[in-house]
C-alpha cells in the first residue's frame, strides 16, 4: 500500500504540473517536486515520512533523511520500515504522525488494524 500511495501522489503531482502549463513533464519532475516538498517539512515532521518515501520510490523521492547505503532497500522492505516509522511516530512524535497520515493515510489505517490485531500498543 505504501508504494501504491506513493505512486498515486506522484501521478497527482504530474497531473498538477501538466495542468499548470508545464510543457514536457517527466516523472523526474514529480520526484524533484516531492523531494523538495518533503525537504521543506520541519525536522520533526520530516524524519519518518522522508524515510518511507525513500523506500517506496526506490530512492527517487526523499527529504533530508533516509538510508544512505545503496543496498539498504535490498535487505529491508518498505513495509517493515514503514511499520517501524509509523510505530515511532504514533508513540512519540505527533508532528511526524501528521505527515504520515497526510502522505500515507491508507497505509496508516492498515498499521492501526495490525496493532489492533496484536492487542494494541
Amino acid at each position: 500500500m505504501l508504494e501504491k500511495e506513493a505512486e498515486d501522489r506522484i501521478n497527482m503531482v504530474l497531473a498538477s504540473l501538466k495542468d499548470g502549463g508545464v510543457n514536457s513533464v517527466r516523472r523526474q519532475d514529480a520526484y524533484n517536486f516531492l523531494s523538495q516538498e518533503i525537504t521543506n517539512i520541519p525536522h520533526l515532521g520530516q524524519y519518518d515520512v522522508s524515510d518511507i518515501w525513500h523506500g517506496a520510490t526506490n530512492r527517487k523521492v526523499h527529504g533530508k533523511w533516509g538510508h544512505t547505503r545503496a543496498d539498504y532497500w535490498k535487505y529491508t522492505s518498505v513495509g517493515t520500515e514503514g511499520f517501524a516509522n509509523m510505530g515511532r511516530a504514533t508513540v512519540n512524535c505527533p508532528e511526524s504522525l501528521a505527515m504520515i497520515q497526510e502522505y500515507f493515510p491508507q497505509s496508516y489505517d492498515i498499521f492501526l488494524e495490525m496493532i489492533k490485531m496484536i492487542g494494541g500498543l
